[in-house]
């Protein structure tokens, strides 16, 4: 008789806070999704933000050890941007091309809402941005903007 033992998915930490019923830090089976590390803090308050919520996070990602979510509440969430941004540029942290939100893409200078979803869609379509360079290939982003964002991005 043969018996197969699947390997193990190593667990994660997640620490959830902000507009959820009960945040905290918790653990979850390794390959968990960002929906699932809200549903183990009780889902959204009735003061979560759920249009920010939807535009800005996708559900469906995978979680890794360590992260931290952030759910805004109503009303806070462009002060939640602002500051993000701000302390990515104190710290030094760049704006991930291929991970980035359209809200986080539209902190940069020059990058409003239609070129953010073209950096969006041209990312799913390509596969991924190769370097920070190849954001020129999007329709309408050339080197001028390009020079303008090109020390607050990354891949």
């Amino acid at each position: 008789m043969f018996s197969f033992i699947l390997p193990r998915k190593i667990a994660v930490m997640i620490d959830v806070r902000g507009a959820v019923k009960s945040p905290g830090v918790y653990e979850l089976d390794g390959g968990s999704r960002l929906g699932e590390a809200v549903t183990a803090a009780g889902g959204y308050s009735d003061e979560a933000d759920q249009g920010w919520v939807d535009l800005n996070l996708n559900m469906a990602r995978e979680l890794s050890d360590g992260e931290k979510i952030f759910i805004p509440k109503k009303n806070e969430s462009s002060n939640v941007q602002r500051s993000k941004v701000q302390n990515n540029i104190k710290s030094g942290k760049y704006v991930n091309l291929n991970t980035a939100s359209r809200s986080e893409l539209e902190t940069l200078p020059g990058i409003g809402p239609s070129f953010a979803q073209r950096i969006i869609d041209y990312r799913q379509t390509s596969g991924g941005f190769k370097s920070i360079e190849e954001i020129q290939a999007v329709s309408g982003i050339g080197e001028k903007t390009f020079q303008k964002i090109k020390g607050q991005i990354s891949i």
